[in-house]
């Protein structure tokens, strides 16, 4: 049944990439366009997207059946909450079905750790538990922490840079969940060097190895590692060569990650692709600079974004394309420096508003943990630099041959 899956992946694939070619013959995209949006712009296209991806989760709220649904509606919360949408209710209705699946011995009570999405699965619960002001070392009388913990402790390199062991695409999410509580994990300084060494393992020059090299690999994986960037030369070098990569108008060799230059978006196995421009955003967002995280936001919203649907972005699977949209979005929100420049009546100059995505409900909501069942002290909520972290999530990245493949054969 695996081979018959793949093979239908492969038809699937290459049916969707000769389209895709086809179809850019006929089709004008927007030009490049290098200015820099407003804050108050992203920010409502951001929650826009965010609205229309969760409607379209609605189902997962209340009925989960498979640990890739865990993640996808888990992510979509806590990317819907870090652009400024307010999904208390939501959060609070999916934290009740994560209580079923406790009871029932479900998804996060799984022996084998295989995919990593055991570990995942706490992580993003954990986060949650926390927007919600709960209590995460006693929900539901489970210690998240603890669980979290345990379910890494003992994973070696070697298993966290096997992508047949460990998706490399759940590596942000698990490390922004150490980075964010490491107060509250016992193992949290062998944990966390295994991963970045991990990371190390992974990653070269021309990007993360899985499937081969793509703009998907690096927006997914290595977002959040701004400290381990700023504290190791080696991966610094490895980013910085990556970020030229992400902005060269010349195709490479592996052709994988190339902008181009009459668009501005990332030309990905055979043709524009939103999904990777979006993805492509979210790396050049945190380790880029202002005018390429510009051109790709302008890429994504010019030339992908539905005339039809608020929210939605077209790809071969526009909800994967509005998930990874978020993303993007997300990501630029927290590391463009977008501003909104207002003119003052009395002295008629320019004043900036502050960076910020509704800050002080973000510092407010990752930054106060329940006091139910504790004291303050025994429980250490997110630090502040790495609250935000969690925008840069995972994506469930689907598109074209080697996405969908990725599916069928790596993620168990």
């Amino acid at each position: 049944m695996k081979k018959m899956k793949r093979s239908l992946s492969f038809i699937a694939g290459l049916v969707l990439v000769l389209g895709l070619v086809f179809n850019q013959a006929n089709t004008t995209f927007a030009a490049i366009n290098e200015s820099q949006p407003s804050l108050s712009e992203v920010t409502s296209l951001a929650k826009e997207t965010a609205s229309y991806v969760l409607s379209e989760d609605s189902a997962l709220l209340t009925s989960v059946t498979s640990n890739s649904e865990f993640r996808t509606i888990s992510r979509d919360l806590i990317l819907a909450n870090q652009v400024g949408l307010d999904v208390s209710s939501q959060i609070n209705t999916f934290l009740e079905t994560a209580k079923t699946l406790f009871a029932e011995g479900g998804l996060l009570n799984e022996a084998s750790n295989t995919s990593g999405y055991y570990a995942a699965n706490y992580a993003e619960l954990i986060e949650l538990v926390n927007i919600t002001n709960q209590d995460a070392s006693n929900f539901n009388g489970v210690n998240l922490y603890a669980a979290f913990n345990d379910s890494l402790k003992d994973v070696t390199v070697a298993n966290l840079s096997d992508s047949k062991y460990f998706n490399p695409y759940l590596i942000s999410e698990i490390h922004a969940c150490l980075s964010s509580y490491s107060a509250n994990l016992t193992d949290y300084e062998t944990i966390n060097a295994n991963l970045n060494e991990a990371v190390m393992t992974i990653t070269d020059a021309n990007g993360v190895v899985y499937w081969g090299y793509s703009a998907d690999n690096d927006g997914n994986t290595l977002s959040g590692f701004t400290d381990f960037y700023n504290s190791n030369s080696e991966f610094a070098a490895i980013i910085d060569s990556l970020v030229a990569k992400h902005t060269s108008t010349t195709a490479t060799s592996d052709g994988t990650v190339y902008t181009d230059p009459e668009t501005g978006a990332v030309y990905s196995w055979g043709a524009l692709n939103p999904d990777s421009t979006a993805l492509s955003l979210a790396f050049l967002s945190e380790y880029g600079d202002a005018t390429a995280a510009a051109i790709k936001y302008n890429a994504l919203v010019e030339n992908f974004k539905s005339s039809t649907t608020t929210g939605a972005f077209i790809g071969y699977d526009s909800l994967y394309s509005s998930r990874d949209a978020l993303i993007g979005l997300a990501a630029y929100l927290q590391y463009g420096n977008l501003v909104d420049a207002t003119v003052d009546t009395n002295t008629e100059t320019e004043t900036a508003t502050a960076n910020s995505v509704e800050a002080s409900q973000v510092a407010a909501n990752q930054d106060t943990v329940s006091t139910s069942e504790t004291s303050a002290s025994d429980v250490k909520a997110a630090d502040n630099s790495m609250a935000n972290v969690f925008v840069i999530l995972m994506a469930a990245s689907a598109v074209l041959l080697v996405v969908t493949t990725k599916k069928n054969a790596e993620v168990k």
